[in-house]
């Protein structure tokens, strides 16, 4: 992991609603032992509060920025070295829409969330309504990455079955400062 410790040491992960993009970001953070930075957690997409916490974030070293950066591609893109493009069957993503909105339907009540509130995460951005309306223009997009101007010499990894996935990050070896096995 050494020699490809530098080449990780900047990363976007973009996939299709679904695909696991916070919980990979995470997993492969810790891995390099770099920042997570989850997109979702930096304001509402576009606002100024947004866009000051984006470009913050990516003035770092070392970071792992979970979700297509919308908005800020101008400023994110260019500071990556690496895209990973989690690009999974539809089947898969609406099945995995459809668990993350059961969780957040049937799980305890946030503070202050009524019963109502609950079922909005069927058709929220991330929902199983929402994967599958925006599935096909994702998938398009993410395939036109190559032709980003910002992206010109960034490495762009595609994954198409999250065990392919798993393999890479596996791969990787130990996380720093972990024994290895």
């Amino acid at each position: 992991m050494t020699g490809d410790s530098e080449l990780f040491a900047r990363i976007v992960v973009v996939g299709c609603p679904g695909a696991g993009k916070t919980r990979f970001s995470a997993r492969l953070a810790r891995r390099l032992g770099a920042r997570h930075i989850e997109r979702d957690r930096l304001g509402a997409l576009g606002s100024k509060e947004f866009c000051a916490a984006v470009a913050a974030t990516v003035a770092g070293d070392r970071w792992v920025f979970d979700g297509p950066p919308y908005f800020m591609e101008a400023v994110v893109y260019p500071a990556a070295q690496v895209v990973i493009w989690l690009d999974y069957r539809r089947s898969l993503i609406l099945a995995r829409g459809i668990r993350r909105a059961l969780r957040r339907t049937i799980g305890p009540l946030e503070s202050g969330q009524s019963f109502g509130d609950r079922f909005r995460h069927w058709v929220a951005p991330g929902g199983p309504r929402f994967a599958m309306a925006v599935y096909t223009q994702r998938r398009q997009e993410f395939g036109r990455l190559r032709q980003h101007p910002g992206l010109a010499g960034v490495v762009i990894v595609r994954f198409g079955t999250p065990s392919a996935t798993a393999a890479w990050l596996a791969a990787l070896g130990s996380p720093p400062d972990s024994p290895a096995c």
